[in-house]
């Protein structure tokens, strides 16, 4: 497993959407989260902790 640093992180996507019939366009925009636990989860180490480990 890699070992990854880092801030509880938060990840954005813009989608343009046009609709070949109406020639309409939607925005959409994504947003998502990493919690903490979550990071955990997948063995990242939170910045501050990771300073405290060098220490």
């Amino acid at each position: 497993m890699a070992d990854l640093t880092g801030q509880v992180g938060e990840l954005r996507m813009s989608v343009q959407v046009i609709r070949k019939a109406t020639g309409a366009v939607e925005n959409y925009e994504v947003v998502g989260a990493a919690t903490k636990e979550q990071a955990e989860a997948l063995g990242a180490v939170m910045a501050d902790e990771a300073e405290k480990k060098e220490d």
